[in-house]
């Protein structure tokens, strides 16, 4: 692994931690009880991104040429979805950040759940299934839920809360530019290396993602958002962590972060072009963003 790459997965996974804790500390549990009762929706989504997704990046990968190592990284960023740093992108949007804070964690929770089986069954590559699970559920734990819970806990101080929203709220944006910056020169970097194949399969994977999210959305314009930026970018963080542990002799992080690269920019530029689409309900409906970034 590069300094780069090495970088880029620290900063990923201080991201994911900031924008849980600022998550919490913003929301009340009443929103997100509220949130969590939306079955209907979160079912749409687990099939959008644990059953449809993957099939599409299966078909990718049988008919990419790919060497064995970038298969590796193409098919642990496709299996791993729930990825906090779509808060960023949902406050941006002015969508529903409640319902996207608990859509993350269900669906972190169920790449721990189906990641490991999926990748048994693909890869040709031997490996512990149960070591895979036990990595990704105390990563998910570490970076996700523990920090939600802190924020929520320190959120009920309205002083702590005033306090910590501004300088968190910049800190993670910032975070989040760097990262971006980072990404983006470790994924040109790495393209030479992977070849121009596995960039392209990315690309059509990620903006049939959009296409997916976008029609599993339903009719409001704000749930769409949501699904459509949650079904894209992938929890890049966790193939990070799987590529550098449990498959370091099998994969290299710099197809990861080719990949992740891809990702982010499409998704960036997705964004872009959805926060100018307001839905006439969008102003009661929908919840307001995270403060400070």
């Amino acid at each position: 692994m590069t300094e780069l790459t090495l970088i880029v997965r620290y900063l990923s996974w201080f991201l994911l931690a900031s924008s849980m804790f600022l998550a919490g500390l913003y929301l009340k549990p009443h929103d997100l009880r509220m949130a969590a009762k939306r079955y209907k929706l979160i079912s749409k989504a687990l099939i959008a991104n644990a059953i449809i997704i993957p099939l599409i990046g299966l078909g990718l990968y049988e008919i990419t040429p790919m060497s064995p190592s970038v298969q590796v990284a193409f098919l642990m960023v496709t299996f791993s979805f729930g990825i906090p740093l779509v808060l960023n992108f949902v406050k941006g949007m002015r969508a529903n950040v409640p319902f996207a804070t608990v859509l993350v964690f269900v669906l972190a929770i169920t790449t721990a759940l189906t990641m490991p089986i999926l990748l048994r069954l693909v890869l040709p590559v031997d490996f512990s299934a149960f070591r895979t699970f036990i990595f990704v559920i105390l990563f998910i734990v570490l970076f996700q839920l523990i920090p939600l819970v802190i924020g929520l806990i320190l959120g009920d101080s309205g002083t702590i809360r005033r306090y910590l929203l501004r300088p968190l709220g910049i800190l993670t944006a910032s975070a989040g530019a760097a990262l971006l910056g980072l990404v983006v020169i470790a994924g040109l970097a790495g393209i030479a290396k992977v070849g121009v194949w596995p960039p392209l399969s990315m690309v059509v994977l990620t903006v049939s993602s959009l296409a997916v999210g976008w029609i599993f959305g339903g009719p409001e314009l704000i749930d769409r958002k949501v699904l459509a930026v949650n079904s894209a970018l992938r929890n890049f963080p966790i193939g990070m962590l799987l590529a550098t542990t449990i498959f370091a002799d099998t994969v290299d992080a710099i197809g990861v972060a080719v990949f992740a690269a891809i990702m982010i920019l499409s998704v960036l530029i997705f964004s872009r072009f959805a926060s100018r689409l307001k839905s006439r309900t969008e102003k009661t409906v929908n919840a307001e963003p995270l403060k400070g970034g």
